[in-house]
Order: C-alpha cells, then structure tokens, then sequence
C-alpha cells in the first residue's frame, strides 16, 4: 500500500498552520509564554512541512511523475529544465502553493525586539492569510492523484484519498503547461509578484492592529515590509511589461486592463502613495 505523502504532507501544515494560529490568539488575550511556545512550534512544523511538501512537488515536476494530475497538466518530458521548473506556478494550484508558503516565510521572518500586542496582532494575521491558502490546498491538492480512465477518456484523480492506487501514465504523455507560457520570464515574474503579494500581509496586520488597539508603533512594522513589498511589485510589473512585449497574447503594446495586471498595479499604487507620505 502506497500513500500519497504530498498530500499528506500539505494536511500535516494546515493542521500546524490552524494550530499556530489558534495558539497565537490564544497568546494574544492571555500573554502566557508557554502559549507563545506552543504556537512557534506549531508555526515551525507548518513551515518544515510546507517546504518539504514543495521540494517534493518540484521533483515530481522534474521528473515528470505524470501520474499526479498537476504534474501531468503542466510538466513534460521535453520541456528544458527551466520550464519544468516553473510548471510549478503555471497552475492555481501551485500559485496559491508558493503564495501561502512565501506567506509562512514572512511570518517567519518577523521579529521584533520586544513583545507587544501588535506585533502579536501582526502574526495572527500572517498565519490567518497562509492558512486559508493551505485550506484551499487540501480541498484542490497540487497532488491530486490519477487513479483510472472513465469510458469517455476522461482522467479520474482525487484530492482526499491518500492510499489511492496511482493509474501509471508515462512521462511522454504529459500535457505541458499552456504555449503562452512557456517563456524564460515564466521563471522569474510569478515569484516575484506572490513574494510581494505574500509580505503585504505584514504591513495588512500591522495596520488592523492599529484600528484596533490604536498603537502607533505598527508603523515600526508596517515600513520596512511596505518597502519590500513596494519593491517586490514594481519589479514584477516590470518584468511582466518585458514579458508581455513578447507573447502578443497579453496585449503587447498597450496596457489591458485584465486582472492579470491590475491585481499588481493597484496594491503598488496605494504602497506608492503610502511610503510618500512617510
């Protein structure tokens, strides 16, 4: 009996993950230090996992173990390895996969010399934004497993059963990502931009802390992570810009309008205007 330690591996993090953020409220009324503890561990085992969960998505990727549907619908055998490599973000799955653990990895990153509330508010934040991405990975799992062929040709996978007998599909028969696609800025742009995306969640806790308790040290916390994300985003749009030059199917010449762009540009004009006024 096999199992399917992918996605075993992304139900252990949203545990810790939920876990860490039930703890850290929990911290947050009573200010117990055992609480506190509990809470990192809980955040270091989310993390531990996440991250292991992604290096053994990208070998599957790598490998093209076309058996997992993400893999089969992205990856292929002739792909050079930098394509292979960003099969990983080519899907929703995968893209809310790197969001919610570069999320994990800010929470992580965040520390400040002393205790206070609202960095305490800062965190619950943090792991309440990564845990709704973790959520949306156990119930669409970037390791959903092929196990059969309906009579229509159809492919059958499933995202709950861990011990489910995988359909051996060969590694010539993958799919490949989208034509669009496949372009060496594919590399670099989606990381870029779901880092930015990621540390906004920083500055995001840090100025609910401040409505809500009204401590005006959050823009301790809030400016050097804008500045990050700031720079994060502006070298995403750039990047983008360059990319769209080549691939008409963006638009090219002309700015569009889509989501695709504007879902960066407005959080980097309200970050513009707001490090200005600092």
């Amino acid at each position: 009996m096999s199992i399917n330690t992918g996605m075993l591996l992304i139900w252990i993090s949203f545990a810790s993950c939920f876990g860490a953020l039930i703890y850290g409220t929990w911290h947050y009324f009573s200010m117990n230090p055992k609480i506190d503890i509990a809470s990192r561990r809980f955040e270091l085992i989310s993390l531990a996992t996440s991250t292991l969960a992604a290096m053994l998505l990208m070998y599957y990727l790598l490998d093209v173990k076309a058996h997992y549907l993400y893999v089969f619908r992205f990856s292929c055998e002739t792909f050079p390895t930098l394509y292979k490599i960003s099969a990983f973000w080519a899907g929703q799955e995968g893209s809310l996969f790197i969001w919610g653990w570069f999320t994990l990895v800010c929470v992580a990153l965040l520390r400040v010399r002393t205790e206070s509330r609202t960095y305490e508010i800062v965190r619950i934040a943090g792991l309440s934004v990564a845990a709704i991405f973790l959520l949306l990975l156990v119930i669409r799992s970037p390791f959903a497993l092929i196990y059969g062929i309906d009579h229509q040709g159809h492919l059958l996978s499933t995202n709950t059963d861990i011990f489910a007998t995988p359909y051996l599909i060969e590694s010539h028969h993958a799919q490949g990502m989208n034509p669009l696609l496949r372009n060496p800025w594919m590399v670099i742009h989606p990381p870029i931009v779901f880092f930015g995306y990621a540390a906004s969640a920083i500055p995001f806790g840090a100025a609910a802390a401040y409505l809500l308790i009204g401590d005006r040290r959050w823009i301790e916390i809030a400016e050097p992570w804008s500045r990050i994300t700031w720079l994060f985003l502006t070298l995403g749009i750039g990047i983008g810009g360059f990319w769209a030059y080549e691939v008409l199917g963006w638009g090219a010449w002309y700015w569009g309008w889509d989501p695709v762009e504007t879902s960066s540009l407005i959080p980097w004009v309200v970050l513009t205007a707001y490090l200005h006024t600092q």
